[in-house]
This record gives C-alpha cells, structure tokens and sequence, in this order.
C-alpha cells in the first residue's frame, strides 16, 4: 500500500484484498469458553470506497506478533464493515467486526424436529447445513440420545448452545493461518497447556510476558442442587435427585437449589442433570480477574503461575476469557513507542472442572396450537398401548406426514383410572389441538380434536344446531357407523342410537322399562326372549314357545302342541 508494508510490526491481517491493501492499526476483542470470538479491527486501506461484498463474510487473518517473525493468528469471517475517518495521505480508516463461522448461525432460525439423535448428531447436522465445516468432536463422549427434541422459533446458535449447556459441554475456537477450528470440551477434557507454561507474577516490572494484576474471587454457592420429573411409564418412581456442592464455604443444608421439571426421565439421568447444575454453579466459587502482557493467553489454556509474593497464589490454573487491546500506530511515523499490547483475562484453578452456566433459554409455546394426526400410509388409526398417536405440526417443513412426524403424543381422556375410563383415539387426518406442558415444544399433548374444511361436523349445521351426537366410522374403509344422538328440539326431543352391526347390553341385576304410550320392536329375522328353561321364539314364519318340555308351536299350518299333559279350559 503505497509504500507501507505491515513486515515486522505489532500487527498485520491478511484479507482477500491482498497483501498490504489494508493495515492493522489497533485490535480490540473478547474471546472465551463457549462465547462466539469478537474482534475490532481498526485499519487504514488506500481505497476509500472498498466494496463491501470484497471483505463481508470473507476470512481474514488478524496476527500478532509475539517474537521475532512469530504472530498469534486469530482467523475469523468479516461481519460487518464500517467506513470511517479519513487518514493521512488520501487514504481511509475502516472498522471490521471479524466474528467466527459459528455466529452466522445467529442469521438464521427455524422450527423443526430431531428424534432419537444426540446433541452431537444435531451439532453436525446444523453445521453441514450452514457450512461450519471446521470442528473437533474427538475430545468428548456422546451424551445420551435425545428421543425428541423441538428447535423451535430460535437461532441456530441459540438451539446450539442450549443443548451444550444441558449437556454440560462447552466450546473454544483453535486458531491457525486460514482457518478456526471449534473444539468441543467437557469437564477438564480440553484444557491444554498453552504457549507460555510457566507465567511470572510481577505488579512492578517492566519485563514482558508477565501478569501484573491478580485478583481472587471467592464467592458462596448453594450447598446442593435438587431436581424432580415425573415419568407416566414409570408413574409410582420418584425421580428426585439431589448433588451437594463439593466447596467448603457451603454449610448451611438449607441452601438448596431445586427445580422442576429437571426434564429427566430416569433417576441416573436425574443425577446426571443434577451434578451438572451443581458444577456449574461450582465454576463462580472461586476465580481469578487479571491482568497481562502476555500474547499467548487463550480460553482453555492452562498455566501456571509463578513468583506471586503470597505462595497459595501459585499454581494451575486454566483460562476462562481474555479481552485483548493492541494498537500499531507506526504508520503515522510513531515508531515502536506508539505500539503496545495488554489484555485482560479470567481464570480459575486449574482441577475445577468447567460447565456452562444454563444462560441460553428454552422457548416456551405458552398456549395450544392445532395438528394432524398421522401415521404409516394406508392405516386409518395409528397407536400404542397407551393411546398415544402421532402428528404433524403445521411449523414443521422437513415432516413427511408419516409414523416418524413426531413422537408419540399422549391423548388426554374424559376419565382414565386403573382398568376403567374413557377411550377416543385420534384418528389419522383428524385436526387435533395441542397442548405442551410447562410450555415446552419437547412435551405434548393431546386435548381434543377439532373440525376443519376437510373433516367437518357429523351432523348439518346450523339446521341440526339442536342435536347432540357421537358419530363413529368404520375402519377400516368407512362407510359404516355406529351413532348416538341427543335430540333437544322442543316438541321433537328424542334419543337416538344406530348400530352398525351387532348391539351387545348386559344388566347384572333388574332391568325396569315404563313407555308412555306404545312400545315397537321390529325384527328383521328373530326375536328371542328366555327366561331359565321357559323360551319365546319368534321369526318371519312360526312362534314357538317353550318351557320345561312343553312346547307351542304357531306356523301356516296351524297350532301344534307337545307336552305331557294338555289342559283346555272353557268358561261356558
């Protein structure tokens, strides 16, 4: 650039523009566990119209130099770019907020639905779609499965780190001339240790690579966390668990943290949970505010500290986040006294282990929404033992309308007790309204169902207004129906059922009938009435009534009699 060269100063980048087209003059940033990376980049280019699209959401290569021909990279994508003052000699400043792959997951959002995948098989899906093509698994164990878990109305970054946090995994980003890699981490697995291993303590020297501040934070915890879930398969098991914190400033046992639902389904998975809120919460017991001129200090890195003047002082410890500031003003004829590096950082001993706070919060769907009942294509009713169904949400855009749409979905009922209840299974097609507990997507339920332009009201409205009725179709196939309808009409009130096929009552003691007026039976083959060993038979061509072996038999060819005795009675 017109004479300049970024050849052995503090700072350089190296941009799509080419080389020397811009100039680092200062860097200010923030990088940390589990926190996207964030740079400043001031710099001087000669154009001062550059085209956006030539820099914005293009890698750029931020260095620092920290020994002769040795630069700290911290490689990054070009989130936005601000033009600004005008420098000397015709040129411009520009500010780049330089950003990593991962945070373009904050630009976009989504509703859908993973089943059966673990959160690092959700992590690689969401990556391979958003081209986070640089990552590293290798250093932790897959959590358990997740049965069903809903992404819903949030980033992509937000449904990331959500899942981590309840999971207890955290991230750092591994940076390397052209690209950064993220790194995923649990407990101690990923702390290493860093460039400078051994890092003096001095609050007076003039000599590099030292920390000068250093500030311990005790602070008091909760002496356990408690959580509890209900499971309906498992209904009779209580699924409390309770972690008490490993610090000794906690005494008091009233001290408890407890929470419900702790979204747990067994009592080893409880505990999991448990332990992992405890940690947690364990991570602020004790940490450390400093500062340094040390370039190398990055999240996850450990050290150790030496020459503090107090000797408990001394010892591992592990990097939490470091903000880091560098200005190069060399190019407005300072020299090397107008350049200088610092940071500011936090850490912790290095034996604690690190797990997120849950800082990233789950979406709630506070009231109901409607779906459709689906299941395997030419089945009308889909269920399992507990009367759940399955559906299909109008959000989800990648369901099939088919038996893997959803979970299986439990159907509230009118009464449900032990071998006795109601019963009223959805039926695939039927538009349903659900319900989620406590607000969460992963947790739904059926309430009932509701008509819409394909599945309309059994009976002609507004005309039938004053009917009441519970109309069933046969399956499979349709056509048939069994119906029972309630008549309100003044004048024409009436109760009405119709069988399909066969109509089965059963009355275990006395059965009492009183009719107004008439009473009409009407038989299409056979009327039958039995009482003991005395019978009525009737069908479309003969009477025969029986009892204890005498028998009276009605047909077109007259009336035959047949018992031991016959007694005919005349009154005159």
């Amino acid at each position: 650039m017109d004479g300049y060269t970024q050849a052995e100063r503090l700072l350089g980048i190296e941009s799509p523009l080419g080389p020397d087209q811009l100039l680092l003059e200062a860097l200010e940033g923030r990088e940390g566990i589990s926190v996207p990376f964030e740079f400043r980049a001031t710099v001087r280019a000669l154009d001062d119209n550059i085209d956006p699209a030539a820099l914005l959401a293009q890698s750029v290569d931020l260095k620092l130099r920290v020994d002769d021909g040795v630069y700290r990279v911290f490689n990054g994508v070009v989130a936005s770019l601000t033009g600004g003052n005008a420098a000397s000699r015709g040129q411009r400043h520009y500010t780049l907020r330089v950003v990593p792959r991962l945070w373009f997951l904050t630009r976009t959002s989504d509703c859908r639905i993973f089943q059966n995948k673990t959160t690092l098989d959700i992590l690689e899906t969401i990556f391979g779609e958003l081209g986070v093509t640089h990552y590293d698994f290798s250093g932790v164990s897959a959590p358990p499965p997740r049965e069903y878990c809903v992404q819903y109305r949030e980033t992509d970054l937000a449904f990331v780190s959500r899942l981590l946090e309840e999971d207890g995994l955290y991230y750092f980003f591994r940076h390397e001339a052209g690209k950064h890699t993220l790194v995923l981490g649990s407990q101690t697995s990923a702390y290493q240790t860093g460039e400078e291993a051994l890092i003096p303590f001095s609050a007076t020297s003039s000599r590099s690579n030292h920390i000068n501040t250093w500030n311990r934070d005790h602070a008091y915890q909760a002496s356990a966390w408690a959580m509890s879930d209900y499971n309906f398969q498992t209904s009779k098991l209580d699924l409390k668990q309770t972690i008490p914190t490993v610090s000794t400033y906690a005494q008091d046992p009233q001290h408890e943290h407890f929470d419900y639902p702790g979204l747990h389904g067994t009592a080893g998975d409880g505990e999991r949970r448990a332990k992992l809120a405890m940690q947690a919460e364990e991570v602020e017991r004790e940490t450390i505010r400093g500062a340094s001129d040390c370039r190398s200090l990055a999240p996850c890195g450990r050290f150790q500290l030496t020459d503090h003047p107090v000797m408990a002082e001394n010892g591992a410890y592990v990097v939490l986040s470091v903000s880091h500031s560098a200005s190069d003003l060399s190019y407005e004829g300072g020299g090397a006294s107008h350049s200088g590096y610092a940071n500011h950082f936090t850490c912790m001993p290095a034996a604690t282990p690190f797990v997120p706070q849950h800082t990233t919060l789950r979406p709630t769907i506070p009231g109901m929404q409607t779906a459709v009942v689906v299941g395997p294509k030419g089945q009308e009713i889909y269920t399992d033992k507990y009367g759940r169904v399955k559906v299909q949400f109008f959000w989800d855009r990648r369901g099939q309308s088919n038996e893997a749409s959803s979970c299986w979905v439990r159907v509230a009922q009118g009464w449900a007790g032990r071998g006795f209840g109601a019963q009223t299974i959805p039926r695939i097609g039927m538009e349903v309204v659900v319900a989620f507990m406590e607000g969460n997507p992963d947790r739904p339920v059926i309430l009932g169902s509701v008509p819409n332009s394909e599945t309309t009201a059994p009976l002609g409205l507004p005309a039938q207004q004053t009917q009441t009725t519970f109309r069933t179709a046969s399956s499979p196939g349709g056509g048939g129906f069994n119906l029972f309808t309630l008549e309100d009409k003044a004048g024409s009130e009436e109760i009405a059922f119709h069988s399909q096929k066969d109509l089965s009552m059963v009355v275990q003691n006395n059965m009492f009938e009183t009719v107004g007026k008439a009473m009409v039976n009407v038989a299409g083959e056979m009327v039958v009435l039995q009482v003991g060993k005395s019978a009525l038979q009737m069908t479309t061509d003969h009477i025969v009534l029986m009892s204890n072996g005498s028998t009276v038999v009605l047909d077109k060819d007259g009336i035959s009699q047949d018992g031991q005795k016959i007694w005919l009675n005349c009154s005159s």
